[in-house]
């Protein structure tokens, strides 16, 4: 039987404990919104830029950062412009690149026509995210509808864990509308 007064510590521990867990969260998810900030300022400065100059610009946030999983480059693609991006990237050596969304059965297919497209068109680092280049993040249904909402609204929106990499079911991605 616990006494009164135990019961108030033990209570206060454990709110004391929890609120460390939050606020350790909120740091977390500031310091990545910092670094998505700073992607938007490089492409303000240096509206083309290269995988190579994407990979030098990020390492250094995911060396230091352990909660950052990956960082990748999206852009919204009409489809007018989808053969043009695809050709482009294989050009940059990016082998079999192409526009992909999940088949039912989870098998990595050809994205079916649209009238956008989000593909992961830079990502760091490679390994373990490599299958990920291509991806249509707008192929699924409750990640278009918080990248739609991150856009239309201008403001960061988290979704639902990652398909690939290291991300696995406990991760979470934020998404941004950046503009200049």
């Amino acid at each position: 039987m616990i006494r009164g007064w135990e019961q108030r510590d033990l209570e206060k521990k454990v709110a004391n404990s929890t609120q460390e867990k939050v606020e350790q969260l909120e740091v977390g998810v500031l310091r990545s919104m910092e670094v998505l900030h700073s992607i938007a300022s490089l492409y303000a400065i240096q509206a083309q830029f290269g995988r190579e100059q994407f990979h030098d610009f990020v390492r250094g946030a995911l060396e230091r950062q352990s909660e950052l999983q990956a960082l990748s480059w999206n852009p919204w693609v009409r489809a007018t412009e989808r053969t043009t991006l695809e050709l482009k990237a294989l050009a940059e050596g990016v082998p079999g690149f192409e526009f992909r969304e999940l088949s039912p059965s989870n098998e990595l297919i050809s994205a079916r026509s649209r009238s956008e497209y989000v593909p992961i068109y830079y990502i760091e680092p490679l390994h373990g995210n490599a299958t990920a280049f291509g991806y249509d993040l707008g192929s699924d249904p409750r990640r278009r509808a918080s990248l739609e909402q991150a856009r239309d609204s201008g403001k960061p929106v988290a979704t639902a864990g990652g398909v690939f990499g290291s991300g696995g079911p406990r991760a979470f991605q934020l998404g941004a509308r950046l503009t200049f």
